[in-house]
């Protein structure tokens, strides 16, 4: 299984990204969004993490629906790509 990103913790709060398999895992959907403008992910909170063996099979389920992520691409190159100027961004000129 590549490595994929399958979801993330903010504020004590577990949101995995949405898949068909997981809504088979968790009795009681809850969708909710991570910070502001995010897609809605199913929040699993706290207290259901205590259970280490359905939460296994939760994210594994997960990671197994979603596609692998998309190359990326290498730190010198984006870094280069940062630094070129485009259409309308040209030498800074004093005054």
């Amino acid at each position: 299984m590549a490595c994929k990103p399958v979801g993330l913790v903010c504020d004590d709060q577990l949101y995995l990204k949405p898949t068909d398999a997981d809504r088979a895992i968790v009795d009681a959907v809850v969708e909710g969004a991570p910070y502001p403008g995010a897609k809605p992910h199913f929040m699993i909170t706290a207290d259901r993490w205590e259970n280490d063996e359905w939460l296994c099979d939760l994210v594994r389920a997960t990671a197994r629906e979603l596609p692998p992520p998309k190359p990326r691409k290498p730190a010198n190159d984006r870094q280069r790509e940062f630094e070129r100027p485009g259409p309308g961004r040209g030498p800074v000129r004093e005054r």
